[in-house]
């Protein structure tokens, strides 16, 4: 009687194994990958309203506050998200994606991931060319 007792608890043990690795490893390997996608889906469309908005004032936003006021104003309600979808598992309160204007012509841009410090190694970056526009890429 006490050899099915253990043989039914190494099943149970060899199922929860089998369950983790198959579903919940997977599982959040994808929701992952979905949610870097959305991030820099967002990050690219902040550094469009960042880049239209040296066109229409002849220099970058002092800050996301300032590109957000503008949407505000022409659009008559907020509906530009400035917030980094990937640290909702990171952190409890929405953090912004990093902004910093360095001076007229140059900003930095990007997602400062789970560390929640900009310049390391899991920064999100957007997806462009930077030599025609003012996005410095690495703090110097």
């Amino acid at each position: 009687m006490k050899k099915i007792y253990i043989v039914i608890l190494i099943l149970l043990i060899l199922m929860g194994i089998g369950y983790y690795l198959t579903f919940v490893k997977h599982i959040g390997f994808f929701h992952n990958a979905l949610m870097v996608e959305i991030s820099k889906e967002k990050l690219n469309s902040i550094l469009k309203e960042v880049e239209l908005h040296k066109i229409k004032y002849n220099e970058y936003p002092e800050s996301l506050q300032e590109i957000r006021e503008s949407l505000e104003k022409e659009l008559g309600k907020f509906s530009f998200p400035l917030y980094d979808p990937i640290l909702i598992n990171c952190s409890e309160e929405p953090v912004e994606f990093f902004y910093k204007k360095l001076d007229k012509g140059h900003y930095y841009l990007l997602g400062v991931g789970c560390d929640m410090k900009p310049f390391t190694e899991d920064d999100l970056l957007p997806d462009i060319e930077t030599h025609n526009f003012g996005l410095v890429i690495h703090e110097s």
